[in-house]
């Protein structure tokens, strides 16, 4: 059976395996915007649970926290 990964593994994993992560320009907003899910979700969600459900209500989270469709699609993203 594979391994199932936590939220926190997959963005470590990200980080040292995307070269656009790890030395991009982009880094630091792609950091800000996984950093979004790390807040409500924390590092140890498993990501077999996120689903359709969980990102679709996560988006109303963020919209009524105020944030703009432009960071909400990024986070998403």
């Amino acid at each position: 059976m594979a391994k199932q990964f936590t939220w926190g593994e997959a963005v470590d994993y990200t980080l040292h395996t995307r070269d656009a992560w790890r030395n991009g320009n982009s880094r630091k907003t792609n950091m800000i915007n996984a950093g979004h899910f790390t807040e409500h979700h924390g590092r140890s969600f498993p990501t077999t649970s996120i689903t359709s459900a969980l990102v679709n209500q996560w988006a109303v989270d963020l919209e009524e926290e105020g944030k703009s469709n432009a960071t909400i699609n990024r986070c998403i993203s």
